[in-house]
């Protein structure tokens, strides 16, 4: 992924960790990053993530009207990194988070989409397995979307 750097949000750590991959997006980045926000509600950090928080509270805490704390605080950091010349893209899933980061100009891509991205990379061999047993712990992905990254992933059909 070159120099870029990830902001990970809690719903993607819960996901992947529930199938033992949370340190996948280190191999996807040059580093990870997690605000505390998410730090707390995942329970801990991974080991070779980066805790930082960002420094504008004044746009967490309007972000918060709208969005839980982890998002508000993965969206403010990756708007204040990008403003500070970095390379990033924040891993978010939730709809209206993604909504909201757009309208700041800010690269975004989901759980499903890094899990593709680790098997377009061959760090991963079979979306469709690791998703099955994410979808089987809890990890909400709408039909709709376990066929178009199936596809993605070229695996055929469902």
């Amino acid at each position: 992924m070159g120099q870029r750097v990830g902001i990970v949000d809690a719903s993607c750590l819960i996901g992947l960790s529930k199938v033992q991959m949370e340190t996948l997006p280190l191999q996807l980045y040059s580093k990870v990053i997690i605000p505390p926000a998410v730090q707390a509600e995942f329970g801990g950090v991974v080991e070779g993530y980066i805790v930082q928080s960002p420094s504008n509270r004044v746009i967490v805490q309007t972000l918060r009207f709208m969005l839980g704390a982890g998002e508000s605080e993965v969206i403010a950091l990756g708007a204040e990194l990008s403003q500070g010349g970095e390379q990033v893209e924040i891993v978010l899933d939730d709809l209206q988070a993604r909504r909201i980061a757009l309208s700041y100009g800010l690269h975004i891509v989901g759980t499903v989409g890094l899990l593709i991205r680790a098997k377009q990379s061959g760090y991963i061999e079979s979306v469709r397995a690791i998703l099955q047993q994410m979808r089987a712990s809890g990890f909400r992905c709408s039909p709709e979307l376990f066929r178009r990254a199936i596809e993605l992933a070229q695996e055929g059909d469902d």
